[in-house]
């Protein structure tokens, strides 16, 4: 947090953890990188904070208290990096892919998806290869091309490209453009989606969400009143809380878990 921020906002915050650690049920959801994990090159380097996942192995031990992570990766590539307890109720694909569902019931991509997906790979990685550093990454239901490598002129225009080129020969693609990123789907599930299933799944009396990147304001979105929604880093955001970056979002974290154990013990 920064040091003119930090007076109010942590009073005014630690108050709404206090309230939500008292609640019968809670969910504790989160974004993945950025949030609980610094960014890396490259996103199989990634790794949550030691920290944060104590934090959040604490809270998934106790009663009445579930965590879910919420993430733009692809569910393999989230327990890749994540390597999580069992308890922890997993979303990729911003929504598309559910952990939470049996394997035999998560969506495949469809035949005219994997047409639509084939494309994507070509208009994307002839773009990549103008901006020495750029590559794309594959995921079940879309195409991600990532430029935090490049040359940043280069990887903004290659960003731009993209999105335009996309935007003009297929239509019907779900574009959402991040920091560094810009990723094309066939599906248009959200995290605001993710949030209300794990909402429902959990029969939350209140929910804690956290997020850095744009498409973290869905999941915002979802929150309902008696929420906490807190973002992470840089950037405009709805959420009514704001911290520097994943260190501050695991000293949340931390603190939540001692209250929340607090109130049930």
């Amino acid at each position: 947090m920064t040091d003119q921020a930090t007076t109010t906002l942590t009073s005014v915050l630690d108050n709404e953890l206090h309230r939500i650690a008292s609640v019968p049920r809670l969910l504790v959801a989160l974004d993945f990188d950025g949030t609980i994990a610094p960014f890396a090159p490259r996103p199989e380097l990634a790794r949550a904070l030691p920290s944060a996942m104590d934090a959040l192995r604490a809270l998934d031990r106790l009663p009445r208290t579930r965590v879910g992570i919420i993430s733009g990766r692809s569910l393999a590539s989230l327990r890749q990096v994540g390597a999580f307890p069992p308890g922890f109720l997993l979303f990729g694909s911003h929504g598309a892919e559910s952990g939470i569902a049996p394997a035999r019931q998560r969506p495949k991509a469809r035949r005219d998806e994997r047409v639509v997906l084939d494309a994507l790979d070509a208009i994307l990685r002839l773009i990549a290869a103008a901006a020495p550093g750029a590559w794309v990454e594959e995921k079940p239901f879309g195409r991600v091309l990532h430029t935090r490598l490049a040359e940043p002129v280069l990887g903004g225009y290659a960003l731009s490209s993209a999105l335009n080129s996309v935007g003009r020969g297929l239509p019907g693609v779900v574009a959402r453009a991040g920091k560094s990123v810009a990723e094309f789907a066939t599906r248009s599930e959200t995290k605001g989606d993710a949030v209300r299933a794990l909402r429902v799944y959990s029969d939350a009396d209140a929910v804690f969400y956290a997020g850095d990147d744009t498409t973290d304001e869905d999941g915002f979105a979802a929150l309902a009143a008696g929420d906490v929604g807190v973002h992470s880093g840089e950037g405009d955001s709805i959420a009514p809380f704001r911290v520097d970056g994943p260190d501050d979002i695991s000293a949340i974290l931390t603190h939540l878990a001692e209250q929340r154990a607090s109130f049930l013990s």
